[in-house]
């Protein structure tokens, strides 16, 4: 592995990146030489405060016609080099490759709930809890960061209407009973929404409410917190 990380910055020609850090998280976003030039720095200076990078657990997303030319530059560090990956909670990649990502997450989900249609023989608030409280925030976050994954969802959705539904309620629902069970408990309802139908309109929800977030990540101005907040207000209510 290469240890000379003595780096000389042409003043005319600077390296150019942008990189965004969540904690102790970071992502770098830029052309390979551009990003091999960031990771050489962050491996010579993180650990002057306190910031040890740790290579083998870095992944390099990049598209299909540039991963044999990043292996040549970025495996000698022990980067690993993929089409697509997970990113604080998101996907960054190709749509192949986060579509197979999204269908794990769903199949982890169909499976619990499953699990939580027998438990709700027994017992049904505990398990109502679950789903209602935990497990659709999971799914409705995914949703929310991953475009046009309504089909996606229809296996969840044939395992809520058609398992745990009927076992929660202990009887066969009509389309017009389970229409009640999706509404907002203030509408008499249980408030567990159809993944199908919720997962159409949460990217573009999201999309709508973050604009000037994104704005500001991409061009590295300031954030207005008041005018986040009072597009995230207006987005909110039209919804």
């Amino acid at each position: 592995m290469e240890t000379d990380y003595d780096l000389q910055i042409d003043i005319d020609n600077k390296p150019n990146w942008k990189q965004w850090w969540y904690a102790d998280d970071s992502l770098c976003l830029g052309n390979l030489q551009n990003v091999l030039f960031w990771v050489k720095l962050l491996i010579r200076e993180g650990p002057k405060y306190g910031y040890f990078p740790v290579p083998e657990k870095s992944y390099l997303v990049v598209s299909p016609n540039f991963v044999e030319k990043a292996k040549q530059l970025f495996s000698p560090y022990g980067i690993n080099i993929v089409e697509g990956h997970r990113v604080l909670g998101g996907f960054v990649g190709s749509k192949s490759e986060g579509i197979n990502w999204v269908n794990t997450k769903i199949c982890s989900w169909d499976k619990s709930l499953k699990i939580l249609s027998e438990v709700a023989k027994k017992q049904p608030h505990a398990a109502y809890i679950a789903v209602s409280k935990a497990m659709q925030n999971e799914w409705n976050y995914l949703q929310r960061i991953f475009p046009d994954s309504a089909e996606l969802f229809s296996p969840l959705r044939q395992t809520l209407f058609n398992d745990f539904f009927p076992t929660l309620t202990g009887a066969t629902l009509s389309d017009t009973e389970i229409n009640i069970i999706e509404k907002p408990t203030r509408m008499a309802g249980l408030g567990i929404r159809d993944p199908v139908a919720s997962a159409q309109i949460s990217f573009e929800t999201s999309r709508k409410a973050t604009t000037k977030l994104c704005e500001s990540i991409l061009t590295g101005n300031a954030v207005d917190i008041d005018s986040y907040e009072n597009d995230l207000k207006l987005v909110t209510r039209e919804i």
